[in-house]
């Protein structure tokens, strides 16, 4: 566990530089935000800003250890490469995780200054929760990708899988539609109703896990 630590502890020096960054982000989201019409949407917006930023920023790191060539240097240290790809997926998860709670709590600060009431809190979660999946998708399609393609041509990965989900999605749409298949409304609103969070924390869950599964797999072949 010393030794994830110590990968960890190097990424958040890798990351000091992005402090300025960060801080610059943090005041462009919070000003975006907060001067809306409808203070109510305060916590969640500024939520999913942030947990998109952290994650994002957290990334950088890879860019980082690809033109220090670093990863010569770290596997010749007495560890698995395995260890090597979890430290970075607790980074890259932690620093979600970090931004979603940051965001989540400064909006909430700011939403009861302005209203003075408390909000609904699930409603809240469930938009922050929807966030955490879109940035948790970026993340599982991309770290693989660059550990098997390098972070410029990663990033390429990443575009043609999201253009491929909407082609998919777009696809599945006119199919049901010409199938005359129905979704009933109800059933989706007592679902998101009952069971969003739940539902979308193991989804989430599961992609972090098979991404970092398959991350593994292409690391351990990497010539570095």
């Amino acid at each position: 566990m010393n030794v994830i630590k110590g990968l960890i502890i190097k990424d958040l020096f890798e990351l000091k530089s992005y402090k300025k960054f960060i801080i610059i982000f943090m005041i462009i989201s919070a000003i975006s935000v907060f001067s809306r019409s409808n203070p109510s949407e305060t916590i969640s917006l500024f939520a999913v800003m942030t947990t998109i930023g952290f994650g994002m920023f957290s990334l950088a790191t890879f860019s980082y250890d690809e033109i220090s060539k670093s990863d010569k240097y770290i596997t010749t240290f007495p560890l698995t490469r395995k260890q090597i790809v979890l430290a970075r997926y607790i980074l890259v998860i932690g620093a979600t995780i970090l931004g979603s709670i940051i965001g989540f709590v400064l909006g909430l600060i700011v939403s009861l200054a302005i209203n003075h009431t408390f909000p609904n809190m699930y409603e809240e979660l469930c938009i922050v929760m929807g966030g955490i999946f879109g940035i948790a998708f970026i993340e599982t399609v991309q770290i693989p990708s660059i550990y098997k393609f390098g972070s410029e041509k990663g990033r390429m990965v990443l575009f043609f899988a999201i253009l491929a989900i909407a082609i998919l999605g777009t696809i599945l749409f006119y199919i049901g539609k010409m199938l005359n298949i129905s979704i009933s409304l109800e059933t989706i609103n007592y679902v998101i109703e009952h069971y969003f969070l739940i539902i979308f924390a193991l989804i989430v869950a599961v992609m972090y896990y098979i991404s970092y599964r398959i991350s593994v797999k292409i690391y351990n072949k990497k010539e570095v």
